[in-house]
């Protein structure tokens, strides 16, 4: 975790960014919230032509919510700490006061939606409750907000008949939707509303709110852009061994993960409940397809927070299990290990030779991120998302709450998975198993290690476990 409180600092930070530091916020206080929708149907209820987008002023667009349910249940289930999204977007901007009218129709008036109006310039470091937010009745609502902002839908229940809500008032914002929109569309978008104040670009996993001035500078082709981002979230929960076919409690989250620009807050990046945030200053890493695709272990590494497991996450390990999910992005996308990159294997290899070593007292996070590696460097790809699965499918009262509980939790576990026991492993790395540890891997009845995985790394991972 980085922060910086002047601008100078945030020089410092972005040279830190270039050598691939992790930069997030992971704020350690816990927070609630309600919820969102989104997918494509949160675009305008017709794909827009030429002649609808000139229709910057009055208004008019019917809104079928997307039903998600809960994203606190479903981060729960997945032992997610931040889930990934809330809100679904309307593309829609409305001034300070003005006035909106959004005509409800559903099915069920004990199960309401909520509206909100957020001004992504005014935000001060908690996105998911800033804004004015009203719940909707059914038939006519009127509402306003005195910062004015975007138009945002949002609903935790699933009903059989999804509810509408049609919105008179405000005006339109480029909003792009991939499968939907054309790289042309976004160019005509941008032209036919140049003072808009902001932009949002949307696929089946992302959501990007931003200031025009960032998307008309860095946005080139947003096609591109939003499938690579789409490729990079689908990569993340691959490692947490989800995907859209499955059922509970392995099946991927239908939220969208959102990414928003802000300005105020001193942090470069960071994780929080329902999105994630760039500075302005940092903008680029979430929209230059390049950066992005090359060198976006930032942006990686923050949606990794929304994968990330707290069941295995113990203390001091906020920063280092997360970048399981940004090595693996790295590993898809065809670039050099940073482990290979940064001279972490040197640095990990020199502690491993210590008479005496202690993993909780290692201060580099990648040279204990060295150890998880090692891990998938010995098993396989498919060890982590197997790992993922055995959490989710443990007993409630197996669950560790603690975090000495959930380092002999993952030596347990770990073993369990690999098929034989990695106590000479973890004790090599200075992290040993308690007797009663040992003695429940002996009941798995698997093999004692003996081969040496911990001299393994990227560029020589030759020794096979055995």
């Amino acid at each position: 975790m980085f922060k910086c409180s002047t601008k100078s600092s945030k020089v410092v930070l972005a040279t830190i960014l270039s050598l691939g530091m992790a930069l997030s916020l992971i704020p350690i206080y816990p927070a609630k919230a309600e919820e969102r929708l989104t997918k494509s149907s949160a675009a305008d209820s017709s794909s827009p032509s030429v002649q609808a987008l000139k229709e910057n002023f009055a208004v008019s667009k019917t809104i079928t919510l997307e039903q998600f349910g809960n994203p606190d249940t479903e981060a729960a289930l997945l032992h997610r700490t931040f889930p990934s999204g809330k809100y679904q977007a309307t593309g829609i901007y409305v001034k300070p006061n003005e006035t909106i009218t959004l005509n409800l129709a559903i099915s069920d008036a004990t199960k309401l939606p909520r509206v909100a109006i957020i001004n992504p310039q005014g935000y001060s470091g908690n996105y998911a409750y800033q804004g004015d937010h009203k719940t909707l009745q059914p038939g006519t609502n009127t509402f306003s907000s005195s910062s004015g902002g975007l138009v945002f839908l949002y609903t935790t229940y699933i009903l059989p008949t999804s509810p509408t809500v049609t919105i008179q008032g405000g005006e339109n914002i480029p909003y792009f939707v991939l499968g939907q929109h054309t790289k042309t569309d976004w160019t005509n978008m941008l032209s036919q509303y140049p003072n808009a104040p902001w932009v949002q670009l949307q696929s089946d996993h992302a959501l990007i709110t931003v200031s025009t001035a960032s998307a008309k500078r860095y946005v080139t082709d947003p096609v591109a852009l939003m499938q690579k981002h789409d490729q990079a979230i689908t990569i993340e929960e691959n490692v947490s061994g989800t995907s859209d076919t499955e059922t509970a409690p392995h099946q991927a989250p239908k939220y969208r993960h959102h990414m928003v620009e802000y300005f105020a807050s001193d942090y470069y990046m960071y994780a929080w409940y329902y999105y994630t945030a760039y500075h302005t200053d940092a903008i680029n890493a979430i929209l230059d397809l390049n950066a992005f695709s090359t060198n976006g272990w930032g942006p990686w590494h923050e949606i990794g927070h929304q994968h990330q497991m707290d069941s295995w996450t113990w203390d001091g390990m906020g920063e280092v299990t997360v970048n399981i999910y940004s090595m693996n992005v790295q590993k898809a996308f065809g670039l050099p290990s940073r482990l290979e990159q940064d001279g972490i294997y040197e640095k990990a290899f020199a502690y491993l030779n210590q008479s005496t070593r202690d993993y909780h007292q290692i201060n580099d996070l990648f040279v204990k991120l060295t150890m998880l590696w090692q891990l998938q460097l010995a098993y396989g790809d498919q060890f982590y998302p197997a790992l993922h699965r055995a959490y989710r499918e443990l007993p409630s009262n197996q669950i560790p709450t603690t975090s000495a509980a959930k380092v002999q939790t993952f030596i347990y576990m770990t073993s369990k998975i690999a098929g034989q026991d990695l106590t000479p492993f973890f004790s090599k790395w200075g992290l040993p198993a308690t007797q009663d540890t040992k003695n429940k891997i002996n009941q798995l009845q698997v093999p004692l290690l003996t081969a040496e995985i911990w001299k393994n790394r990227d560029s020589n991972n030759s020794i096979k476990p055995k």
